[in-house]
Order: structure tokens, then C-alpha cells, then sequence
């Protein structure tokens, strides 16, 4: 039989793999030497007669190194099973278990070895004996199953399992955490989040209560701890599941303030998973519950913001997409006005209101000027502000179309006086459909406010649009665009090309 190895020298094989592009002839030596490693392994259980301690303690060593391929074949030979019988009779072997089925239960296709045998021998473990080590092993592997998909995530908490691990973290937790801590408390909040991140799945029992907790200890000091709290509330924030949060954030608004304080920390993990909440709040809230996070909190947010920017660029998106939600949209102040009996359900264009107030977007107006001053330089190649990706600019182009439509009179104004946004903000043509929208939606709604002001300042917006793109390069750009289905964006086109029938019809 082959000689073992134990885990740490297989190990070593591992990190080898990962590193095999590597040309050197004594990686690729190692790469090869690897292999025919773990063939051997896969030979001794093709050879297996009977499955006693050393196929177990086999298994124990090559689960770490086991990959996709491998665990195909290993469930072809009913391994696992077998290894669930063998450590049912003798319980000295269950850490090693544990083991196994965490190293395995990481692979993308774990799924195919999940059978109610275990989990039902894995949910038998979860009592107060268990200890703290095995309990965060067994949070590991019940998150890797879940993960697999909303079927096996369904049966894991059919089977009360979640029920079990909420029970067992209120048993266990306690108010010396922060000296007591063990990694199974951030392992059992990280399943906790992952249930609320799987498509098309809610756990509709325990969402409430994971909701809970996630809001009792995000406070905790304790790095860990806080930022699987944090995780748990952007899955929770989520659109799908928002219905289910947004009761227990009524009951918690007060968190904004701690948000605001999490986005200018020093990790980038914790301000990025706190821009997430704040965006998803501010996206999915009704007007009402932004326009009061706006009253109460509007000082900080306009301290805090900038600060997030001034410590990591890389912000600049998350911040203007947080202030794209949270200005007054169309379909915002259409409401207000209908409520008030102002305007006639059936009247939805903007440009027919003349009595309507944008107090968030007015606030965040100067600060929405410094933005736009920056993507100037950006585009314009300002080496100290080279952080737009494609994600940035798809952002400025949403943030764009969106502040034209609702902003006043004078907030147009700016953006057609700065000679340079509108021939800057065309030259993100070209890059993504999505982005072309949004372009095309804010230079139609300049145009329009032009238009007001009559066919010279509408000639002279046509000028800045041309600097960047011709009106033919517009016709090319979206009659040969195969991804655009959506009748909205020829219709949006129409409607610019328009402004350049009338200047040619009245030259």
C-alpha cells in the first residue's frame, strides 16, 4: 500500500499546483510529481476491499488536495458514505470527519456528496457538548453545502439546522466576547449571511432573527464579529430580501450614524461592505424613509463622504451612486405632487412641473459640482485621479442622466456652462450599452432645458456634443449596436436627434 503523507506535506503538493504556470522545469517536475500523487490515492481506494481506519485515515489526507475530478470518483466508489458509516461507529474519528467534509465541501460540485444521511449526522452533532473547534468546522461546511444552491439550502433548513446553529450562537455568545472570542462565532455569522445571498432562496423562518442578531452585534469591537454582521446586512439589504429588512431598520435608523463612521475606516473591507448598505438602503427605501435618513443625518453625510473620498479614491463610485439614490427622482416628486392634488395622475413629464422643491438634491448640489470637476480631470487625464474603472464611469453616466432630469434651472445651467463635463461625458460612448443610455438621457434632458432658452443655446449644446461625437456617429452607434433591445434607447436617440433636425431646419 502507498506510504502516507501526512496533511502538511501534501500541502506543499497544493501550493505547487497553484503554481504551475509557472515554466521552470522544477515546477513543472513537482506539477507532474503531484499527479501521479494523488493518482496513487485514487488507485488505493480502486483497490479497497473493505473501508476500515486506514481508508479513513486515506481519505484524511488527500481531502485537502482533493479537486473537482477526483471527488467525482470518489463519489463513484460511494467514499463518503462509506466514510459516514465508518465514523458513525466510532465517534473518536468525528473532528477527522469534520475534516474531510470541510476540505471537500469548498469544491464547486461539493453538492453531489450531500445526501440527508449527513446532514442528519452532521445536525446530530450540534449540542452543547460540541466542541468550539468542530462547531466552527461544522458552521464551514453547512455554508459551503448551502451555498451549492436553493435546494440543498432548502433541506439544510428544513431539517432545522439553521434553527440549531441560532439556538447554539444565543447559548454560546456572551457578553465577554470580545475576550472569549473563537473563530465559530464569525464561521456561524458567515452562514448566516451566506443563506441570504443565495438566488432564489429566502430562509423565510430565520431571516428575522438572523436580521436580529446581525443588528445586536455589529457594535461588537471586535473585528471578526463585525465584519460577518456587516455582511449579513448587505445580503439582507438586498432587493430581494429588502421587504425583510426594512422593518427592522425602521426600528434601527439610528445605524445610519454607525454606516457613516464605518465608511472613512482605514480596512477597505469594512468601508466597502458599509457603502453597500448605505447604497442598498438608499436604492430600495420609499422617498419617505431617504428624505428622514436625509433631515436627520444630512450633516454627517456631507462630513463623512468626502472624508471616505479624501482616504481611498477608489470611493468616488460608491459615493456618487449613494447620492444618485438618495436625490428626488421623477416618479419621486410626481407622488408628492399627485398626493397634494397638484398635477393630474395621467402627467408624468417633468418639464410640465414648475412647483416642485428637490431639497436632497439641492443640498448635495456643490458637493455633486466637486464630482463633476473631478471626472473633468479624470478624463482629461489628471494623473493624481486615475481611479475610474468601468464601473466608475457607467456611475457618472447614471449620476448624469438622473440629476438632469430632476435638478433646476440652475444646476442645468452649470452643467451646460462648463464647457468642458458635456464634450468629457460623451467620450463614454462606445464602452457599454448601458452606459450610452444614460449619456443619451442626460443630453436630452439638457437639450430639452435648452430648447427653453431657445435654438442658439440649443446650437451651442449640439456644438459641446460634437466636440466628442458626430451626429452620424451617433446614427452608427446605435443602429449597429446588437445588444440594444430595449425600445427606450432608439426612442431616447430619436428624441436627441430631434434638437439637430431643428437647428438644420432653421439654418
Amino acid at each position: 500500500m502507498l506510504n502516507y503523507k501526512n496533511r502538511a506535506n501534501l500541502k506543499k503538493g497544493t501550493e505547487t499546483r497553484h503554481h504551475y504556470h509557472d515554466i521552470s522545469a522544477d515546477k513543472e517536475e513537482e506539477e507532474n510529481e503531484y499527479e501521479k500523487e494523488l493518482f496513487q490515492y485514487i488507485q488505493e481506494f480502486h483497490k479497497m476491499t473493505d473501508f476500515d481506519q486506514s481508508m479513513f485515515q486515506l481519505l484524511l489526507e488527500m481531502s485537502e488536495i482533493c479537486n473537482s475530478e477526483v471527488l467525482i470518483e470518489l463519489s463513484k466508489l460511494n467514499i463518503f458514505n462509506l466514510a459516514l458509516s465508518f465514523v458513525s461507529n466510532d465517534s473518536s474519528y468525528v473532528s477527522d470527519f469534520l475534516t474531510i467534509i470541510s476540505d471537500v465541501s469548498k469544491l464547486e460540485n461539493s453538492g453531489i456528496i450531500f445526501t440527508p444521511d449527513l446532514l442528519g449526522f452532521l445536525n446530530s452533532l450540534i449540542k452543547p457538548a460540541i466542541s468550539d473547534d468542530d462547531l466552527d468546522c461544522l458552521a464551514n461546511i453547512i455554508s459551503n453545502f448551502a451555498t451549492s444552491g436553493p435546494q440543498i439550502a432548502s433541506l439544510i433548513t428544513q431539517y432545522g439546522t439553521i434553527n440549531k446553529m441560532i439556538d447554539h450562537f444565543n447559548f454560546k455568545i456572551t457578553g465577554k466576547i470580545e475576550q472569549d472570542f473563537h473563530p465559530f462565532y464569525s464561521s456561524i455569522l458567515e452562514l448566516f449571511a451566506n443563506l441570504l445571498d443565495i438566488p432564489n432562496f429566502q430562509p423565510v423562518n430565520q431571516i428575522d432573527i438572523i436580521i436580529e442578531i446581525a443588528f445586536k452585534y455589529v457594535a461588537i469591537e471586535n473585528e471578526d464579529i463585525l465584519m460577518s454582521c456587516l455582511h449579513i446586512l448587505t445580503n439582507a439589504s438586498s432587493e430581494f430580501n429588502f421587504p425583510r429588512f426594512l422593518p427592522h431598520f425602521n426600528k434601527q435608523i439610528n445605524f445610519i450614524q454607525n454606516l457613516l463612521d464605518f465608511i472613512d475606516s482605514e480596512e477597505e473591507e469594512v468601508y466597502s461592505e458599509a457603502f453597500n448598505i448605505l447604497i442598498n438602503i438608499s436604492q430600495f427605501s420609499p422617498y419617505f424613509l431617504k428624505k428622514k435618513i436625509f433631515d436627520d443625518y444630512k450633516n454627517d453625510i456631507m462630513m463623512n463622504l468626502p472624508t471616505s473620498i479624501q482616504k481611498n479614491q477608489q470611493n468616488y463610485s460608491n459615493v456618487m451612486r449613494f447620492i444618485g439614490n438618495m436625490i428626488e427622482t421623477k416618479q419621486d416628486i410626481v407622488e408628492k405632487l399627485q398626493e397634494k392634488g397638484i398635477v393630474d395622475p395621467s402627467h408624468t413629464n417633468m418639464n410640465d412641473f414648475s412647483d416642485y422643491r428637490t431639497p436632497i438634491l439641492d443640498f448635495f448640489k456643490e458637493f455633486i459640482y466637486f464630482i463633476l470637476q473631478s471626472f473633468n480631470d479624470i478624463i482629461e487625464g489628471s494623473p493624481e485621479t486615475e481611479v475610474f474603472n468601468t464601473d466608475d464611469k457607467s456611475t457618472m453616466a447614471w449620476l448624469f442622466s438622473v440629476v438632469t432630469e430632476t435638478g433646476d434651472s440652475e444646476f442645468k445651467e452649470k452643467f451646460i456652462q462648463d464647457k468642458r463635463f458635456i464634450p468629457n461625458i460623451c467620450f463614454l460612448f462606445h464602452i457599454e450599452p448601458e452606459i450610452d443610455f444614460d449619456i443619451l438621457c442626460g443630453l436630452y434632458n439638457l437639450l430639452r432645458f435648452a430648447s427653453v432658452r431657445g435654438n442658439e443655446m440649443v446650437k451651442y449644446v449640439i456644438g459641446l456634443i460634437s466636440e466628442s461625437i458626430s451626429e452620424e456617429e451617433l446614427r452608427i452607434l446605435f443602429d449597429d449596436n446588437e445588444e440594444i433591445e430595449d425600445a427606450n434607447y432608439l426612442e431616447k436617440l430619436d428624441d436627441v436627434l430631434d434638437f439637430y433636425a431643428i437647428i438644420k431646419d432653421n439654418e
